[in-house]
């Protein structure tokens, strides 16, 4: 409470794809109504009590710090400050919320502290939240100990550590992801098949989620920056973008609708598509090697 309508003045970031078209996105995205000035005060709303509400997890991080520091653990002790997902509020029209395969809803902040991990560095090898229970793992047992089979993820200490754990650090950064698997399985109820039933009516549709929102995607950073995804609909529907060109994913050049009517090329995609089976696919030690 103590810092309720701190940020009272602020604004949720009106990026280049806030309230952008949809239409040549899945079938539930097409759906999605205009944001009306109504609908963006909420927006602005939840953004400002989302940045009120995590000046009081910075306390409570300061308060865990200074505990570590009087007991004389702060340097021996390892500090991941991260999230689950990230939320969208108000791009490509969704207002709020954090099932769908775009960046603002995948992307994650990832920071850590800890014995030999140098100040101010930055890694751009991509870590997921399933390296956190192998690199803990390493932490506790020795980088040398042997993962858990059922672990779908890597240790990323050699990644971003100075001696001694940099041992065969250039071999691991080369053998490091260049994509990773995105998925999710979309909620909805019948008769509609919607988040909620009745659907809302057109002028003010915002329906976070439906049975046909179920998918799969590759998110590739090498040999190119993109996003493939493959939809379990009626439609078979793809959604791919460049993100080189296209960083706010406007233009899906997976089907060729709307706006953008090019569709990428077969020789394109079957890599991609072939990529993503494997990901799907693998499970535990075989996924680290993907």
């Amino acid at each position: 409470p103590e810092y309720a309508g701190h940020f009272s003045s602020s604004s949720a970031p009106r990026t280049p794809n806030w309230n952008a078209s949809t239409a040549d996105k899945q079938w539930l995205m097409r759906q999605q109504a205009p944001i009306s000035d109504q609908v963006a005060q909420g927006i602005d709303n939840t953004h400002n009590h989302r940045l009120e509400t995590l000046l009081s997890v910075d306390d409570y991080v300061g308060e865990i710090v200074e505990m570590l520091d009087e007991a004389q653990q702060l340097d021996n002790t390892f500090i991941i400050y991260t999230s689950d997902h990230g939320f969208q509020l108000g791009q490509h029209r969704l207002p709020g919320d954090k099932r769908h395969l775009y960046e603002h809803d995948i992307r994650i902040p990832f920071v850590v502290r800890g014995p030999d991990v140098p100040k101010n560095a930055t890694s751009s090898h991509p870590i997921l939240n399933i390296d956190v229970a192998p690199t803990m793992y390493a932490i506790a047992y020795g980088s040398d100990a042997t993962l858990p089979g059922d672990m779908d993820g890597r240790n990323f200490l050699p990644l971003i550590t100075q001696p001694p754990h940099e041992r065969n650090k250039g071999e691991i950064e080369s053998s490091w992801r260049g994509h990773f698997l995105v998925d999710y399985h979309g909620a909805g109820k019948e008769p509609c098949g919607l988040q909620s039933c009745p659907p809302p009516p057109p002028q003010n549709f915002h329906v976070n989620d439906a049975l046909n929102n179920t998918y799969t995607c590759l998110r590739s950073l090498k040999p190119a920056d993109s996003m493939y995804c493959e939809f379990r609909d009626s439609e078979s529907f793809v959604e791919y973008y460049k993100h080189d060109t296209d960083p706010y994913q406007m233009c899906n050049v997976g089907m060729g609708m709307g706006k953008c009517a090019a569709v990428a090329p077969r020789s394109e995609l079957a890599p991609l598509q072939a990529k993503l089976a494997q990901l799907r696919a693998c499970k535990g030690a075989a996924c680290r090697t993907l």
